[in-house]
């Protein structure tokens, strides 16, 4: 009942009454009762216990009270407002939403077919240097300035021969041959000269000729570049083209858009300011210090009943260890005859597990007391089970509890 008491307390210090500027409450126990049923150490109802009922009141000062009537029928005229303007939705709402007013939707345009094989570079001639046999034409140069040179060198060898011949020089003779090796030395020369001219002459042809081949491939990759530009301004104009048919269906799309947001506003632009007015039509009621009651705490009927137990069980101990001091030669001499009874009560143990049946009616277990630490464990009987075959190993403690004399238990049978 203590536990009542300190709920009863509790309620008592954590209402206290509140006031502010505005209004205030107050806290009030009421007349009339109900009644609890109260218990015994054994969980038994003994009797029952009338409880005070609590009221909590709520008021406001005269002007809060004149802002809140008034408040209060603001809220009241705007959901009857909203409640007639409902009314009027009827017509509105089973109406379909028409689109025929907005301008058709615009597909898609057809994209262009674009030329993807570009101008073939194949369809232009192509010069190239060195495909001509130049060998006539430097032999036809090489021979034509030998002639020259052969008719020129039969001139001066004659007249070579003549003029030695007047000095009476004649062939044989060491200064008729120094001079014709001379006139002979010359015209090598002259025909090594011939060849050299040859030579430059088949240069500048080829030279020529790459010239010529230049400036022909130069013209056919001009008329490729211009044709490469042709294909590349076709392919940009479809581009273009489509880009602006593009444009044109968005901005038609948009402007329907645009035109379907209205009709939405339209319709909806009275179902708002319905919502609005039934939203402004919710009253604000002051806010105060709820009611906060006692709790009652659990009564630990077990625990006290264990705690308890143990306390006899210790003071039942220190007895016996008494009583086998002043009797220590005698206990030690009938040891065997004379035994002390041990707690065996089943609601001082826990964590009972069944070993075996005994034969004679009753089980053996493992267990611990109440008080005893988790990990320990004990075996024996249960001094209620043990009762029905065996009353005489039995007895009754002063603590209420039962005890077993396992001397007897474990003697001759």
């Amino acid at each position: 009942m203590a536990n009542v008491e300190v709920a009863f307390a509790n309620t008592v210090l954590m209402n206290a009454d509140e006031v502010r500027p505005d209004g205030g409450v107050t806290f009030e126990q009421l007349p009339d009762e109900y009644a609890t049923n109260t218990y015994d150490a054994d969980g038994l109802v003994t009797g029952t216990r009338m409880i005070k009922r609590w009221k909590k009141t709520t008021s406001l000062v005269p002007k809060a009270q004149d802002s809140f009537d008034k408040q209060l029928d603001i809220s009241l005229e705007s959901n009857e407002y909203a409640l007639q303007q409902i009314r009027t939705l009827n017509d509105l709402v089973t109406q379909r939403l028409s689109l025929a007013s907005l301008p058709a939707r615009r597909a898609s345009p057809v994209a262009p077919t674009l030329n993807l094989t570009g101008p073939d570079a194949g369809t232009f001639p192509v010069e190239t240097i060195g495909a001509a046999d130049l060998t006539a034409h430097v032999t036809a140069t090489r021979d034509a300035i030998l002639e020259r040179l052969e008719y020129q060198y039969t001139i001066d060898h004659d007249a070579a021969v003549a003029s030695l011949a007047n000095q009476g020089l004649f062939p044989g003779m060491v200064a008729y041959d120094r001079a014709m090796l001379a006139i002979d030395r010359k015209n090598n020369d002259a025909r090594l000269q011939a060849f050299l001219v040859a030579q430059q002459e088949q240069t500048r042809i080829v030279q020529l000729e790459g010239m010529k081949g230049e400036f022909a491939n130069g013209v056919s990759d001009k008329k490729f570049q211009r044709q490469v530009l042709i294909f590349q301004f076709r392919n940009m104009a479809q581009v273009q083209q489509l880009s602006v048919l593009v444009e044109a269906a968005n901005y038609v799309n948009t402007l329907r858009q645009q035109q379907l947001q209205e009709l939405i506003v339209e319709r909806t632009q009275p179902m708002n300011e319905i919502g609005a007015l039934v939203h402004g039509g919710q009253i604000q009621v002051p806010q105060f210090q709820p009611f906060k009651a006692g709790t009652i705490a659990q009564t630990p009927v077990a625990e006290s009943v264990y705690r308890s137990a143990e306390m006899d069980m210790q003071k039942w101990q220190v007895k016996v260890q008494q009583q086998q001091s002043m009797m220590g030669g005698l206990m030690g001499l009938a040891g065997n005859l004379i035994s002390l009874p041990m707690m065996s009560d089943r609601r001082l143990k826990a964590d009972i597990v069944h070993l075996l049946d005994d034969a004679r009616g009753f089980g053996w277990y493992a267990w611990r007391y109440v008080w005893d630490a988790p990990s320990v464990r004990r075996v024996g009987v249960m001094a209620q089970e043990l009762a029905r075959v065996m009353p005489e190993a039995v007895a009754l403690m002063p603590n209420g509890f039962l005890a077993v004399d396992y001397a007897a238990v474990n003697g001759p049978h």
